[in-house]
């Protein structure tokens, strides 16, 4: 079975719900999300953003699971999924995009593939504006 983001032994960095956090931050850990980060760049090899969380800043990762609110541009190396629960008001740079039902997208998706041998690399951009809707 093929998780999008692999179990790991390592350690993980946490940002606890009650947590605010300024700055720039980078970390060589996986890294939780679960209160309020106000800062130009966030980077970790795997970050996931919970349902709680409020994050202003450009979020760089491998992989990047969204759950609550991101203010800024979101770069994922591999995948990006962006659960119902989610806001995001940014554009969305990676390979593999997964928007689910419900989620709130405010801006571009830009997929592109790694060049292969011979070709140039693929690019899919596409502009994105969703609603929840009422509950």
């Amino acid at each position: 079975m093929n998780h999008p983001i692999p179990d790991t032994t390592e350690r993980v960095s946490l940002l606890g719900p009650k947590s605010t956090l300024s700055g720039d931050f980078a970390t060589a850990e996986e890294l939780v999300i679960l209160g309020r980060f106000d800062g130009g760049r966030v980077q970790a090899p795997n970050i996931t953003i919970g349902p709680a969380a409020r994050v202003t800043a450009q979020i760089h990762a491998q992989r990047i699971r969204i759950e609550g609110v991101v203010i800024g541009d979101v770069y994922a190396e591999v995948a990006a999924v962006i659960h119902a629960s989610a806001t995001v008001h940014g554009n969305i740079h990676s390979p593999e995009v997964t928007i689910q039902e419900g989620a709130l997208v405010n801006g571009e998706v830009d997929q592109h593939a790694a060049p292969s041998a011979g070709r140039g690399a693929e690019r899919s951009q596409t502009r994105l504006t969703s609603r929840k809707s009422g509950a």
